[in-house]
């Protein structure tokens, strides 16, 4: 029997910018497009651990859309378990192959093996997993919603109280990224990830978990459906100086990333006192070349202060009082290059 086990969708997520609206459609279209896989490839249950929603704030038009996919659909289970984000009611109307996990231990059955899941409140998170009871015969895939601890907490999953459970796969929501480790001599746990990255802090290849129940211990994560990446990559100044070779070195290291991903540069390495490294222009440049673009400076000046410890001049003195101080060493740092491109007469933006 084939399982997709996916998690931390999103859907009318709060995305800022002039792209918020055709984002949110591109969420739903992956969404749509990791189902007709499901029924293009004869998988009879869809396992959405946690965070379909991005909030209580849903539209008609999301609502609708997933009613008439899950109903077009009936071949297909969709095991619907609420996380912290989506935890209230969001579905007017629920077709009968939408089925949810609730308050209590829920399970549904498919010949010898049992999908069993809990949401997990504030009422009920102390006591649950004295009450998880599972058949030592049955393959066993258990559904939850939270961040790893080794405390029981209503967000939380606790590993320790899960071993020995008689549990073969436990699919977890939370994580955007994903992940997969031994639970115990039997089973295993595994984080989805999100479907399809929506920021800078979900980079890399996204998708849903593909689970063939012959092999639980083997989770094979599918990509290819979205709609963008988000990519980070690191651009070494280490010896360049002027604008144009900064900028030639930022331009290698994205130089094989398609326009329309989401593209966050590390300025890295040593550069050298008064190179000429503009943030300001560099995201100019380089905005216009991809969906979205981002720069971080994490470059270290490469400067030895022996060199200026009895120079009397105006840069020299500058320099001294600069290092001197008790700011943190990156402001330092920028505050020097800046300082001496400024004594050099050039317009600086910072």
């Amino acid at each position: 029997m084939k399982i997709i086990h996916c998690s931390d969708i999103h859907l009318d997520s709060r995305l800022e910018g002039a792209n918020a609206k055709e984002r949110n459609n591109e969420l739903l279209n992956t969404f749509n497009k990791m189902v007709d896989y499901a029924a293009q490839n004869e998988v009879r249950a869809v396992i959405i651990a946690g965070d379909l929603f991005d909030s209580s704030a849903v539209s008609y038009k999301t609502q609708k859309f997933l009613i008439d996919l899950f109903s077009q659909h009936p071949e297909i289970d969709f095991l619907y378990l609420k996380g912290n984000h989506d935890s209230f009611d969001a579905f007017p109307q629920t077709p009968p192959n939408l089925k949810p996990f609730k308050e209590v231990w829920t399970t549904y059955t498919y010949d010898d093996i049992a999908i069993t899941g809990i949401q997990t409140t504030y009422e009920n998170y102390q006591s649950l997993y004295d009450k998880l009871c599972l058949n030592p015969d049955d393959i066993n895939i258990v559904v939850m919603h939270g961040e790893i601890s080794t405390q029981s907490k209503p967000d939380s999953v606790n590993l320790d109280l899960l071993k020995n459970k008689n549990i073969d796969y436990l699919a977890l929501g939370h994580y955007h990224t994903f992940s997969f480790d031994k639970l115990d001599k039997r089973g295993i746990y595994c984080y989805s990830g999100c479907l399809e990255g929506r920021g800078f802090d979900e980079v890399g290849e996204k998708g849903f978990v593909l689970l063939d129940t012959q092999n639980l211990k083997e989770p094979r994560l599918i990509t290819g459906l979205t709609h963008r990446t988000v990519y980070e990559v690191d651009a070494d100044i280490t010896g360049r100086h002027s604008y144009l070779e900064i900028k030639d070195a930022v331009t290698q290291a994205v130089s094989k990333i398609d326009s329309k991903h989401y593209v966050k540069v590390n300025l890295v390495g040593e550069y050298l006192l008064g190179a000429q490294k503009d943030l300001h222009h560099l995201l100019l440049d380089f905005n216009p070349m991809f969906y979205s673009f981002k720069l971080s400076d994490k470059s270290i000046l490469k400067i030895n202060i022996d060199d200026y410890k009895y120079d009397i001049s105006l840069k020299g003195e500058f320099i001294r009082s600069v290092l001197s101080s008790n700011l943190p060493q990156k402001q330092k740092e920028d505050i020097i290059n800046f300082g001496i491109r400024a004594l050099k007469g050039e317009e600086i933006f910072i």
